[in-house]
């Protein structure tokens, strides 16, 4: 990191320390256990190095500080470390110190050994510089400024910088509000008991995997639900609507258990229990439902949209506009959208406060921000998703934050601008910690197509840290993959190997895959002609294979055999002198060496892409798959 006045790194004696090392560094000795209630935590209890892990966490996951680099003489009694990092075009210097007790004097003492730094023995004579040109200072002490003196004494320094150097303290109290929405963070160096104590904070559980029994076997029968089912079916015929209510309790119970697909099935058996009841608005509130359950799941929509659609018709409006609605969402991907008929039905279904709109619009606005739009095309969306925002509860708000957030950025917004009130809750701990991962996902993705690759990948990293520690694999992989796309190609293998750690990474291979991922590095010119091989391969051996294993083999017609053709009905050229000098044809259904063709072409392809890749076409092949998996 190259400050602007040309002076950076450490000083003499002085190193520069990784990151990782800092962040390493873990508590050995036990702490008191906390009292109820506590009013801070006890910074003093830490070693000191363990001291200088929680600033250097702080500056970089709580403060959001990109490019953080470390120097100073860590360990000893008066040093301490200067963390040193940048958000935007500023730079911000924190200065870690341990000092006995926190007087005006000692505070006088740190902001100007920094900002006036006395001249060396080497530069007597000479202009003496700041070691960095920072926008700002602080402070970091585990003691507490209690002493009013102390609050004078930052207030004047304050003042007296004020139009050269901004300047700030961390002492206990405030590294305590920090971090009291950061329960995570602070399990991690106080341990859990502290953690429960002083944020309230639980330790995710363990995740939950399906009973193998019910993956197996009909999960109804495994959990116990055979009497509930038989009860809802009996009823279905004479009492639908207590049927219909039974369906909906066995659907709740199967969605406990981790089995969300066994649900649905239910839910369409509520809805359908709903329909011949004559209750249509829960019928058609359950399609609508089962629908947008679906998208999340990214399964296919046309059954639930063409439902909604009968549905509506009985409703009238607004209904008929969420099924319109639903319509385009599930037609989205083939035909994309009429973007000013789909916001105007959206605009009436805010307008009727309908329980569906703000799904349905959260919806619509991400798949416009896949699309990327022209600047302005969906300024109408983006004011509509303005309005409706803050009705929404917090999954809901926060996904559609981030679509107005991206629509700004795609309008002309500079991204960290757009991001920036989303990316202080992330990073503040106001929201919870899967949603603060997507935030800063949304935020790299916007960074990254931006050009600004360093701070794309900042993003991303405190992404994983707060999706692992929510057990949200799914959501730490792709940002690990992200990771990878956007760093140089000799250090792109460790992100993507962390991610094939992450148990939810696992799928099996197919023909597939290996056509996707070439797709997918389509750029490179000997993937396309292989991804081409593997292609024709399996076409040509598809329709060999149909055709011997599906047409009965006939022996072939000697001419004198072939009877004269109708003019009206005879493809082929009439039998003859040059028809008969023809060699003979090979009889539907025989082998021939057009169905060993494919096959050949189609192992040597595969051999070289699956058994023997390149190192390079490896690298593009695996990072198309990830594309197609749902990376950046």
């Amino acid at each position: 990191m190259q400050a602007r006045n040309g002076h950076l790194g450490a000083g003499a004696g002085e190193d520069e320390l990784p990151l990782e090392d800092l962040l390493a560094r873990s508590q050995t000795l036990p702490l008191s256990p906390p009292i109820s209630a506590p009013a801070g935590l006890p910074f003093d209890q830490l070693a000191p190095r363990v001291f200088e892990r929680l600033v250097a966490e702080v500056v970089w996951r709580v403060d959001g500080m990109n490019n953080v680099r470390i120097y100073g003489r860590s360990g000893q009694d008066q040093g301490g470390l200067d963390i040193v990092g940048r958000r935007g075009t500023s730079l911000h210097v924190y200065q870690v110190r341990r000092v006995r007790e926190l007087t005006p004097g000692a505070l006088r003492k740190a902001v100007e050994d920094f900002a006036v730094p006395k001249p060396s023995r080497r530069s007597r004579g000479e202009e003496s510089h700041r070691r960095f040109d920072a926008d700002r200072f602080v402070l970091a002490t585990a003691r507490v400024a209690d002493d009013t003196a102390v609050e004078d004494e930052l207030v004047d320094l304050q003042r007296r910088y004020a139009d050269d150097l901004e300047i700030d303290l961390y002492d206990r109290g405030q590294l305590s509000r920090m971090l009291r929405e950061r329960g995570s963070l602070v399990r991690g160096i106080f341990g859990p008991d502290w953690a429960r104590a002083f944020c309230g904070h639980e330790a995710p559980s363990a995740p939950t995997t399906p009973d193998g029994r019910a993956l197996l076997n009909d999960p109804v029968d495994v959990f116990g639900l055979g009497d509930l089912c038989a009860s809802a079916e009996n009823l279905d015929a004479t009492d639908p609507a207590s049927a219909a209510e039974g369906f909906a309790d066995l659907a709740r119970r199967l969605e406990e258990m981790q089995f969300p697909s066994g649900g649905r099935q239910w839910r369409a058996r509520q809805r359908d229990a709903y329909h011949s009841a004559g209750d249509i608005d829960r019928a058609f509130a359950t399609t609508m439902q089962l629908l947008l359950d679906q998208y999340d799941d990214g399964e296919d929509l046309h059954s639930e949209a063409s439902q909604a659609t009968v549905l509506a018709e009985v409703l009238g409006r607004p209904a008929t506009e969420a099924a319109e609605v639903a319509t385009a969402i599930a037609d989205w991907a083939e035909r994309g959208y009429d973007l000013g008929r789909v916001t105007q039905a959206l605009e009436v279904l805010v307008a009727a406060d309908d329980p569906l709109a703000g799904r349905l619009v959260v919806t619509v606005a991400e798949q416009v921000v896949v699309d990327e739009y022209p600047p302005g095309a969906a300024s109408a969306l983006s004011a509509l998703a303005s309005r409706l925002v803050g009705r929404l509860g917090e999954n809901l708000r926060v996904r559609l934050e981030c679509c107005i957030a991206d629509l700004a950025v795609s309008a002309g917004d500079d991204p960290a601008e757009a991001f920036a009130g989303l990316t202080r809750r992330a990073l503040g701990g106001y929201c919870t910690r899967p949603l603060a991962a997507l935030i800063l996902r949304r935020s790299g993705r916007a960074l990254a197509f931006a050009g600004r690759r360093s701070e794309a990948v900042e993003a991303y990293r405190r992404a994983v840290l707060d999706a692992a520690e929510s057990d949200h694999g799914g959501d730490a992989r792709d940002a690990l993959r992200a990771i990878s796309y956007l760093s140089d190609i000799g250090s792109r293998d460790e992100p993507l190997r962390s991610a094939r750690s992450i148990p939810t990474l696992t799928r099996l291979g197919s023909e597939f895959q290996i056509v996707a991922g070439g797709l997918g590095a389509a750029r490179h010119a000997a993937a396309a002609v292989l991804v081409v091989l593997v292609t024709v391969a399996f076409m040509g051996l598809s329709i060999a294979a149909t055709r011997m294993l599906f047409t009965p083999s006939l022996p072939t017609p000697s001419p004198a055999a072939v009877p004269q053709p109708a003019a009206a009905t005879a493809p082929g050229p009439r039998p003859g002198p040059a028809s008969a000098a023809m060699p003979a044809q090979v009889g539907r259904g025989e082998p021939s060496a057009w169905m060993v063709a494919p096959v050949v072409a189609g192992v040597v392809a595969l051999l070289v892409l699956g058994v023997h890749p390149p190192d390079a076409l490896a690298a593009l092949l695996e990072r198309g798959v990830a594309l197609l998996g749902g990376g950046v």
